[in-house]
């Protein structure tokens, strides 16, 4: 036993002595004292290898492994497992057995032993037989071989020695061996022993290989498989030249030799293909390959000097009318492929290969001639064509100067035959054609098959395009019709409407009467003027005659807040026959929409002669509001032909019955828009549009009669002396304007210029904001009665209510001509409009907008509360406005102009067409890129896997 093994007997057995202090704990390792390979060189090519494990166990252990990869060898054979002299036997179980399992690309062997106990040395021997591990080349066989390799599942190797046997001996000179992964020292015993041996211990992770090159001819081995894909990967050639030769025979037959003359410079080369398509003739028949005058033979399995052909049909339909078009699936077409293989041909070696064979259906049979093109070199190459030329023999009784050639620079040589040359080298992805136009009866060849169903298609395509002329003709005929029927009745829609606003809708015309006047024209209330200007009631016109309380004395109404207050200054409901009495003694009877309005504050506000919000009348406003416009209408009666309203509705109801005739008629001539196109629904849209001309005229339909056109024009008037006040008055007349004319100003719309021009003329607030307190003119008894009713004590300048007791009156005159007294202001009305203009028109805007918030509540108008509809779809959602109001039919209509029935999706995908499974080795060159790092970095060399023990 050696000094070193003695000191690592010493280390194990100290091991459970350093361990007495603490908790026993089982102690397992594994080490290779050795791991020795000999391989023994057949006379047949086959290596006879054997694995041999010296091992030190300590604890317990019974399994052992070793997985032997079939990368870069053709097949591994006879494996066998011993320990000592012990044969292990396959297949069975418990200690001396040994499985094995076998995939595509390794062989595992796994094997029992009888457990170890402790430390305990064995000794196992893993013995096979590799078929094809070796590389053959003309001048030698190299053997390359990872006997130690890098994945030992942990354990470290201490020494190893590689053993190389030779079948016989060999010269020194001959003899070439190297090592890799591992520093070793080799020397070589009798010229037939080479052996390696480790110089250090090897850890985990790091392999041993060995390399042994010795004179070819020593062993009958033959090139592998996987050598070729190897020496081919790493393989550089040039394309010196590519010949074709073109035989036209008298039946159209065309017969091609292609001579393709390359030269390796790198590696080796042992096969070459060709695949030829389909593409514009019917068939490849009689294939065959020739090295000079030596002819290859059929066969299916890989040989040298062997050939192989493989025929793709295709599909059927390479050519098909879809539609209106004619479409050719060139990928479709079939194919031939032929492969070949011949002995290595090494690098500064150049070897000529002719592939023969016939083609079928090559010739064109045209209307005026015959023609041939042919793609002698084809574009899917790897390396450039430095030279190519065809030689083109002409059927018999056809000249050189009877054909055309188109292609290359064309020679007639002596034999008669064309030479058309190409000029320059050919690069990879280019094709080289060349053209041969004969004259008609060059050949008495037939129209070909594939030429047939090309003009098969054709001819229904021509047929389908007439077809579709024809009808396209009779189509635009109808458009044209339906079309101008379309564009008229909308013209003819436009002009009726025009007509109808003339008869039933203008004004008649009345002269100016004066420039401006400075007090209102007439008695009629403030709601009315709005209504009678802008034909129409208004949240304008009901905030004037809200207002318009204050001057009678009904109530006080303060601006200066943002959301102004009122004050009450008469508890009681005004009835109908009832006027108010003015101090100066007039009597002014409240229209029966006044009466409404106020009645509601008089049910609304809780408490008299104390401010109450503006914004907490709204709920009494919502239900009082609808009875307020209709009042408001029927007021209003007697300035119009027709109630605004009702006009309206009825031009509006007008327009939607044409638009219903035009549903109609869009039902039913929607059957005619799959032949005519969307203008056969024209005529239905021209009717829509007059339609929606009439419902669009609706609202300049209500006409004045000849009284409210007088009595608008000379409100106009007073409206432009209120815009124009600081031109035509003074601070009084403003004062008076604000005093007792606001609410007209609120009507007209020119409240906020009014307001403007007053604060910088230096007028005061109105009087109407500030509750007074007067003197009740009444008897004590009727003082006493008020008090026990609960009535107020002061009265603002509402002097009182009584019965309307003259007979034969409808009513009092709307404004009394003994006006209030304005001399003297209440307390807190005589502040200055001085800064107080935009807050009072600001509130008096907000409140305004308040109403018509009401209004739209109401009565379902305006511009706040629009209509809307939410479509969604394709992953989105679109939103659809109306105002309020919108007839059913306009919004109908918009929703169908969005929409759309059907739908669905489509597109179109390209797949490139898998590469054909082929016979012998093409199918590897597809994958030689990717895969050559890979070859490189492991030397191409057997052996290796895995190793351990369990």
């Amino acid at each position: 036993m050696s000094v070193h093994r003695r000191w690592k007997w010493l280390a194990l057995a100290l091991v459970p002595l350093l361990g007495l202090g603490a908790a026993p704990q089982p102690q397992k390792s594994v080490i290779y004292e050795r791991y020795d390979v000999d391989i023994d060189v057949e006379a047949d090519g086959s290596l006879l290898v054997a694995e041999t494990y010296q091992i030190l166990f300590e604890g317990e252990f019974q399994t052992g492994f070793a997985e032997i990869p079939l990368g870069y060898v053709t097949d591994v054979v006879d494996v066998e497992v011993r320990e000592g002299a012990q044969v292990f036997s396959e297949g069975s179980l418990g200690p001396g057995t040994f499985t094995l399992d076998r995939e595509s690309d390794v062989i595992y062997v796994e094997w029992e032993y009888e457990p170890t106990g402790g430390t305990e040395e064995r000794t196992f021997t893993v013995e096979y037989r590799v078929l094809g591990g070796m590389r053959v080349y003309p001048d030698e066989d190299v053997l390359s071989w990872i006997a130690v390799p890098e994945d030992r599942s942990g354990i470290s190797v201490e020494a190893s020695r590689v053993t190389v046997h030779l079948p016989q001996p060999v010269k020194p000179p001959d003899l070439a061996f190297e090592s890799f992964g591992t520093e070793v020292s080799a020397e070589t015993f009798d010229g037939q022993t080479v052996v390696f041996e480790s110089l250090d211990p090897i850890p985990d992770g790091t392999s041993l290989g060995i390399v042994v090159r010795f004179p070819h001819g020593l062993t009958a081995a033959t090139v592998p498989d996987w050598q070729r894909w190897v020496d081919e990967l790493a393989a550089v050639y040039r394309w010196e030249s590519l010949d074709t030769d073109l035989s036209i025979a008298p039946d159209g037959t065309l017969t091609v030799e292609e001579t393709q003359t390359l030269t390796v410079d790198e590696g080796t080369i042992y096969h070459g293909y060709r695949e030829i398509p389909w593409l514009y003739l019917d068939r490849i028949a009689d294939v065959a390959v020739w090295d000079g005058e030596r002819a290859f033979e059929f066969s299916t399995a890989s040989c040298d000097y062997c050939y192989v052909v493989e025929d793709d049909e295709g599909w059927w339909s390479w050519v098909e009318f879809e539609g209106s078009r004619v479409v050719t699936h060139e990928d479709r077409v079939g194919s031939t492929l032929v492969e070949w293989a011949f002995p290595g041909l090494h690098a500064g070696e150049t070897a000529a290969f002719t592939l023969h064979y016939t083609v079928l259906g090559a010739v064109r049979v045209l209307t005026d001639a015959q023609e041939i093109a042919w793609t002698a070199v084809f574009a899917d190459r790897e390396v450039d064509v430095e030279a190519a030329r065809v030689f083109l023999n002409l059927p018999p009784g056809v000249g050189g100067g009877d054909v055309t050639v188109e292609g290359g620079a064309t020679a007639v040589q002596s034999d008669g035959t064309l030479r058309v040359t190409r000029d320059d080298p050919v690069p990879p992805g280019e094709a080289w054609s060349v053209r041969i136009r004969m004259p008609v009866d060059a050949t008495s060849v037939s129209k070909s098959s594939w030429q047939q169903d090309l003009e098969q298609a054709l001819e229904a395509e021509r047929t389908y395009i007439e077809a579709q002329r024809q009808a396209e003709a009779r189509r635009a005929r109808w458009q044209l019709a339906l079309g101008a029927l379309g564009c008229l009745l909308p013209v003819l829609g436009l002009l009726g409407a025009l007509v109808a606003w003339t008869i039933w809708g203008r004004d008649r015309p009345t002269p100016v009467v004066m420039q401006y006047l400075t007090d209102p024209p007439s008695d009629l209330a403030p709601g009315i003027v709005a209504y009678l200007v802008d034909e129409k009631p208004t949240t304008k016109g009901v905030m004037a005659d809200l207002l318009n309380l204050a001057p009678l004395g009904l109530i006080s109404a303060d601006l200066r807040q943002s959301d102004f207050a009122l004050t009450l200054n008469w508890t009681r409901k005004v009835n109908d026959g009832e006027v108010v009495r003015l101090p100066g003694g007039g009597d002014v009877a409240l229209e029966k929409h006044e009466r409404t309005l106020f009645n509601a504050l008089v049910d609304t506000i809780p408490q008299a002669h104390q401010p109450y919000p503006f914004s907490k009348i709204q709920p009494a406003f919502t239900r009082a509001l609808p009875a307020i416009y209709e009042q408001m209408g029927e007021a209003a009666t007697q300035y119009f032909s027709t109630r605004p309203d009702k006009a309206r509705r009825r031009w509006n109801w007008a327009g939607q019955g044409v638009i219903i005739a035009a549903g109609v008629l869009g039902l039913a001539t929607v059957w005619a828009v799959s032949s005519v196109g969307p203008v056969a629904c024209a005529p239905s849209a021209g009717l829509a549009m007059a339609g929606l001309m009439l419902m669009g005229v609706s609202r300049w339909m209500p006409q004045r009669t000849t009284l409210g056109a007088e009595e608008a024009e000379l409100w106009r008037a007073f409206q432009r002396y209120l815009k124009s006040l600081r031109q035509y008055g003074d601070v009084d007349k403003a004062q008076k304007v604000l005093d007792r004319y606001f609410a007209y100003a609120v009507a007209l719309d020119v409240e906020k210029v009014v307001l403007r021009q007053a604060e910088r003329m230096g007028a005061q607030v109105p009087i109407w904001m500030v509750p007074v307190a007067v003197d009740v003119h009444t008897a004590a008894n009727e003082a006493v009665r008020a008090r026990r009713l609960g009535l107020p004590q002061l009265r603002a300048v509402t002097k009182g209510l009584r019965r309307q007791t003259q007979p034969g009156r409808a009513e009092y005159a709307r404004t009394a001509r003994a006006q209030p007294a304005l001399a003297k202001r209440p307390a807190g009305a005589d502040f200055s409009l001085d800064g107080l203009s935009g807050s009072l028109s600001h509130s008096l805007d907000r409140a305004s907008r308040s109403l018509s918030s009401l209004l739209q509540t109401a009565v379902g108008e305006g511009e706040d509360s629009p209509f809307e509809v939410v479509v969604r779809g394709a992953g989105k959602a679109t939103k659809m406005t109306w105002k309020a109001g919108t007839s059913t039919m306009k919004i109908l209509g918009d929703i169908l102009e969005s929409s759309s029935s059907g739908g669905g999706g489509g597109g179109y995908s390209h797949r490139s067409s898998t590469f054909r499974s082929r016979s012998w080795s093409s199918s590897s060159r597809s994958s030689s890129r990717s895969s050559r790092s890979s070859s490189r970095s492991s030397r191409s060399s057997g052996g290796g896997g895995r190793r351990g023990f369990g």
